[in-house]
């Protein structure tokens, strides 16, 4: 059984988005060498300039990883328990015209690179070691919009707006690394009802307000809660 028609229905993928994604995903795993709209044309009989058409618009991505996700834990092939886990990836990049062209830190390199970034939002299982890549999205550089947590906020919202409820109930955790220590994160994660994993720096402000009744003694009254 083909379970593309099936995900994208699930999906609920528009009939001409159903019809691009049905001829071009069976295509990307079947084309040898580059792969681009003038080899897409060759090997499916469409039209170049309608390929570059369908590529621009938006896909929905990020509903299609989800959906199959769902369908696995339907099928009963995966127990539905998941970490969030949220993380960028640079890619080195030599030329000067590619789109999101830009500074970014190569954590392989330890230093600010240009190239592109990948900001990825992945499911991944507690048992199996499984991992499901459901939202991924390019940064783009400080020069073209705001700041990259600002960015990855915005994907983390976008991300939950729609499958909030499910998310909370199959995925309550969110791991990631330090860059993300940041209160919007802490407040966004507070929002939404999930635990959110990560390391402080070691300048972090970790202490807490006292809230007990102060004894009655001579002296400044307690300020913060003993460590």
């Amino acid at each position: 059984m083909n379970i593309l028609p099936v995900l994208l229905s699930l999906a609920a993928v528009p009939a001409h988005q159903y019809n691009f994604l049905n001829l071009l995903l069976p295509l990307w795993l079947a084309i040898p060498g580059r792969i681009n709209a003038r080899s897409f044309s060759r090997y499916s009989g469409w039209n170049e300039r309608t390929l570059r058409r369908y590529f621009q618009a938006a896909l929905p991505w990020h509903a299609l990883h989800l959906t199959l996700v769902k369908l696995l834990v339907r099928c009963k092939a995966i127990v539905p328990r998941f970490i969030l886990v949220m993380d960028a990836s640079f890619i080195p990049k030599s030329g000067t015209k590619t789109s999101g062209l830009g500074a970014f830190w190569n954590s392989c390199a330890g230093r600010s690179e240009t190239g592109l970034e990948l900001s990825c939002i992945a499911l991944m299982t507690w048992f199996g070691h499984h991992c499901f890549p459901i939202s991924i999205r390019q940064t783009r550089p400080k020069k073209e919009k705001a700041d990259r947590l600002t960015q990855y906020l915005d994907q983390l919202r976008a991300l939950f707006r729609p499958h909030r409820a499910w998310l909370k109930e199959f995925a309550p955790i969110l791991v990631a690394d330090g860059q993300y220590a940041k209160k919007p994160f802490f407040d966004l994660c507070r929002a939404e009802g999930i635990a959110f994993v990560t390391k402080l720096a070691v300048n972090a402000n970790v202490l807490m307000p006292f809230t007990g009744e102060h004894p009655k003694k001579r002296g400044r009254k307690q300020k913060w809660e003993n460590s």
